[in-house]
């Protein structure tokens, strides 16, 4: 097949006076190759219209053959979500491998409600998504998605590995425990689709946590 790749360097764009989108792989289902993206910054959106939801994703993505890779990306403040993998039932959600992004109240701009700052999910059952060492955060003011981190939304997925994340809010897995592969994770606040005691290799704070913690990529 193509050689297909996409590529954005050493971007963090920040606030909203920049109107920099990074919309890759949207219908893309007979892409047959990895797909790298590294370092893309903000996609800050609009409300169209306005009386509507925030419309703009910092990444919004699917993929039928091969992996597509997400990585080292710094994604923030985006009127909807920060990294949307979702399709209709028609839509393919196979192999994502999403690391090393910080990720943090996307969705905020929008006068309708806070986005996701990950999803992986939609019509069909997601195959193999693997989600490791990502940094989730969201500055809790009363205003919040129905999940921050959310995996298998509707119809679920299959053989998902969830390794060595920090999610600081609500975490929702949706018919995504066959084939579960978790540990090394921090969540801090709600989680939901599992039993933590089936997964005890991870650490549930039900505190805000104190101190500071270092991440280095």
């Amino acid at each position: 097949g193509r050689t297909l790749a996409a590529q954005v360097r050493n971007r963090v764009v920040g606030g909203d006076r920049s109107h920099t989108r990074a919309r890759l792989g949207g219908g893309a289902r007979h892409m047959r190759c990895e797909h790298y993206v590294r370092k893309i910054g903000q996609t800050v959106g609009e409300h169209d219209p306005p009386a509507d939801r925030g419309h703009g994703h910092g990444i919004y993505t699917q993929n039928q053959t091969g992996v597509k890779t997400i990585k080292d990306n710094i994604i923030f403040a985006n009127y909807s979500h920060g990294i949307q993998a979702y399709g209709s039932g028609i839509a393919y959600l196979n192999n994502f491998w999403v690391e090393g992004n910080t990720l943090s109240n996307n969705g905020d701009l929008s006068v309708s409600g806070a986005g996701r700052n990950l999803l992986i999910g939609g019509g069909r059952v997601a195959q193999n998504p693997t989600v490791t060492s990502n940094y989730l955060y969201r500055y809790y003011d009363g205003d919040q998605p129905s999940s921050d981190l959310d995996l298998g939304y509707d119809a679920g997925c299959s053989n998902p590995k969830v390794t060595n994340n920090y999610v600081a809010d609500w975490a929702q897995f949706v018919n995504c425990t066959s084939g579960l592969a978790m540990t090394g994770n921090t969540f801090y606040g709600e989680v939901a689709g599992f039993s933590p005691s089936s997964f005890p290799n991870n650490i549930y704070l039900s505190q805000r946590p104190t101190g500071t913690v270092t991440f280095v990529r």
